[in-house]
C-alpha cells in the first residue's frame, strides 16, 4: 500500500505532540501580541490576494440582486410573464422555481466542491467556477430567444442551476482560500470581504437593470444577463493570478511549493514556523494513522457540532427574509410602485447595505462575531420584524447555544476548544486562560 503524502509529511516535521503544542503556542503569543494595524502592514500581499479571491462573492451578488431586480423589467413580464387582465405578471410557481433553482445549485456546488478541491487544490477550482457560471450564463442569455413561454421558462430555469452550481464552487473556494491565506489578526477583516463584495456585486447589479429599465427589446434583457460572464472571466483570471494555499500544498506533502506559496504571500517572517504552524494544525485534523478526515466525518463526533454551527450561520439570513428582500423590486410593482421607484428603493437598500457591511469590520473586531449576531435580530423594523419574529427568536436562543466565540482565536486553538468540548458561551474566556498559560510558559522557558 502506496505511503500517505501528508502522513510522511507529518511524520518527518513533527515527530511528537510536543513539537505541535509548541508550534501552535508559537502562533497564538505571536498574534496575541500584533495589532490589527501591524498586521495588515506586514501582510499587504494577503490583503491584495484575498481582495482577487472574491470573485465568488461578486458573482453572488450580482446574480442573486439581477434574479429579483430584472422581474421589475416591463420586457422581462412581457417575455416571460402571462396575461392577467389588462398586464403581464409572473407566475409565482416560476419565479420560486428559478429562485429555488439557482439556490439548489449552490448546494449541489459548495457541496461538491469540498472533496474536488482538497484533490486538485484551490487555484483551479477558481477556473472550474468560472466556466460552469459562464456555461449558465450561455443559457439565460438565448432563454429570450426560444420559442414558447414554458420553453423560455425552462431554459431560464436550467441557467439558472448551472449559474447556481458555479457560484457554489466559487463562494466555497473563495472563503477556503481566504481563511487560509490570513493571519488570524486580519482574519476577520479579510473574510469580511466575503460580505462587502456582496454588495458590491448587488450596486453593480441593480445599476445595470436601472439603465435597461425604458428599453422595450430583447437588450433589456440580453445585457444585464450577458455581463455576468464578466465574472466568470474574472474568476479564471483569479486562478492564473494568485498563488496555490500553501495549506493546501502542506497538507500534500508538497513542502517545497507550500514554501514558495509563503514567499508569495508573505516574504518576511520565517517559512519554516509558518509550516510547523499549517502541519501542526493539520495533526489535529487528521486520524490516528495520518489519514485526512472524510466527508463522513463532519457528522461524528466533536466535527458534528461544526457541521451544525456551519448550518446554523448559513440558515439565519433565511430566517430574517433574505429571500424576501431578493424579490423586492416585483412585490413594489405589484403594490402599484413604478419600475422606476422600485429600483431606486432597491438601490438605496443595497447601498445602506455596503455601509453597514463596513461598519460590521469593526463593530466585529471589537465585539466579536458571537456578539454581533445575537444583537443583530433586534434590528429589523416593527412592520417587517412582525413577519420574522419567531423566526427570530429561534435564531437567538440556538445562536447563545450553538456559535462559539473566535475573535482573534488561532485555527489550532480553536480544534483544541472543539476537542475539549467547551460550551459556545466559554470559548472566548478559555481561549484568553490558555493564552495566558502559554505566554508564561513561553516566556519562562
Amino acid at each position: 500500500m502506496a505511503a500517505n503524502p501528508k502522513a510522511s509529511a507529518v511524520m518527518s516535521h513533527k515527530l511528537d505532540a510536543e513539537h505541535t503544542e509548541t508550534a501552535l503556542v508559537i502562533e497564538q503569543v505571536a498574534e496575541g501580541e500584533t495589532t490589527l494595524w501591524t498586521s495588515m502592514k506586514e501582510n499587504p500581499r494577503v490583503i491584495v490576494f484575498a481582495f482577487l479571491a472574491n470573485c465568488g462573492s461578486f458573482l453572488f451578488g450580482y446574480d442573486i440582486l439581477v434574479q429579483g431586480a430584472i422581474t421589475a423589467l416591463p420586457m422581462f413580464s412581457i417575455t416571460f410573464g402571462s396575461p392577467f387582465g389588462n398586464q403581464m405578471i409572473l407566475p409565482a410557481l416560476w419565479q420560486g422555481l428559478w429562485q429555488g433553482f439557482n439556490a439548489i445549485g449552490i448546494m449541489l456546488g459548495a457541496a461538491s466542491n469540498g472533496v474536488v478541491m482538497d484533490k486538485f487544490g484551490r487555484k483551479i477550482m477558481f477556473a472550474v467556477g468560472g466556466l460552469v457560471s459562464s456555461v449558465g450564463t450561455a443559457l439565460v442569455y438565448v432563454a429570450s430567444d426560444v420559442g414558447g413561454v414554458d420553453s423560455r421558462r425552462g431554459v431560464l430555469l436550467a441557467g439558472k442551476f448551472v449559474i447556481g452550481l458555479g457560484m457554489g464552487i466559487l463562494m466555497s473556494t473563495c472563503q477556503t482560500y481566504v481563511s487560509e491565506i490570513s493571519p488570524p489578526r486580519l482574519r476577520t477583516v479579510l473574510l469580511g470581504f466575503y460580505a462587502f463584495f456582496i454588495t458590491v456585486g448587488q450596486m453593480m447589479a441593480i445599476s445595470v437593470v436601472f439603465s435597461r429599465v425604458t428599453v422595450m427589446d430583447s437588450s433589456a434583457l440580453k445585457i444585464p444577463f450577458a455581463s455576468q460572464w464578466a465574472f466568470s472571466g474574472y474568476a479564471i483570471l483569479v486562478a492564473v493570478l494568485v498563488p496555490e494555499s500553501p495549506v493546501y500544498l502542506a497538507n500534500c506533502g508538497k513542502m517545497e511549493q507550500a514554501r514558495k506559496a509563503i514567499k508569495k504571500l508573505t516574504p518576511h517572517g520565517s517559512v519554516d514556523e509558518r509550516i510547523s504552524v499549517i502541519l501542526a494544525t493539520s495533526d489535529q485534523e487528521t486520524t490516528p494513522d495520518g489519514e485526512a478526515a472524510s466527508f463522513a466525518d463532519c457528522f461524528r463526533g466533536t466535527d458534528l457540532r461544526r457541521t451544525r454551527i456551519v448550518a446554523v450561520l448559513n440558515t439565519l439570513q433565511q430566517l430574517i427574509g433574505v429571500s424576501l428582500v431578493a424579490n423586492s423590486t416585483y412585490f413594489f410593482i405589484m403594490a402599484g410602485m413604478s419600475p422606476t421607484m422600485s429600483l431606486t428603493i432597491n438601490q438605496a437598500g443595497v447601498g445602506a447595505s455596503m455601509a453597514c457591511t463596513l461598519i460590521s469590520w469593526f463593530i466585529i473586531a471589537k465585539v466579536g462575531r458571537r456578539t454581533a449576531i445575537l444583537v443583530s435580530f433586534v434590528c429589523l423594523g416593527g412592520k417587517i420584524g412582525l413577519v420574522f419574529a419567531g423566526f427570530c427568536v429561534v435564531g437567538f436562543v440556538v445562536s447563545f447555544f450553538e456559535i462559539p466565540e473566535t475573535k482573534d482565536i488561532t485555527y489550532g486553538r480553536i480544534n483544541e476548544l472543539f476537542q475539549t468540548r467547551t460550551p459556545a458561551r466559554k470559548f472566548r474566556a478559555m481561549a484568553v486562560s490558555y493564552e495566558a498559560e502559554d505566554t508564561a510558559a513561553t516566556r519562562d522557558a
